[in-house]
């Protein structure tokens, strides 16, 4: 959905600035974030994969609780942006996924 994809491209962007920041130098850019977000929306992560980039967010989101809130909050727009009524129930397995790698109920 073209919503979707907008709001992911902006997320990407608000990572690359906040990841700069931290890192106090740029080291990231929106033009390879994208880059990345079009290999990923190419096609989908299969189980072991998906499983995997769920450990390492878990990993990362139990030391970084704003982040976790923040990947949160816009995993949960983009599922929401296309204006449906009831979300796919893929979209909704994998929020369900992700709650419980970061350990929100």
């Amino acid at each position: 959905h073209p919503m979707e994809r907008a709001l992911l491209e902006a997320y990407a962007d608000a990572l690359v600035e906040h990841l700069n920041h931290e890192a106090r130098a740029r080291l990231f850019t929106g033009a390879r974030a994208r880059i990345v977000l079009d290999r990923l929306l190419s096609r989908r992560l299969n189980p072991t994969e998906r499983a995997i980039a769920l450990r390492a967010l878990g990993a990362h989101a139990q030391t970084h609780d704003s982040q976790r809130r923040r990947m949160l909050e816009w995993t949960e727009a983009v599922a929401a942006v296309s204006g449906h009524p009831v979300w796919d129930s893929r979209e909704l397995f994998w929020l369900d996924e992700l709650r419980a790698a970061f350990h929100v109920h």
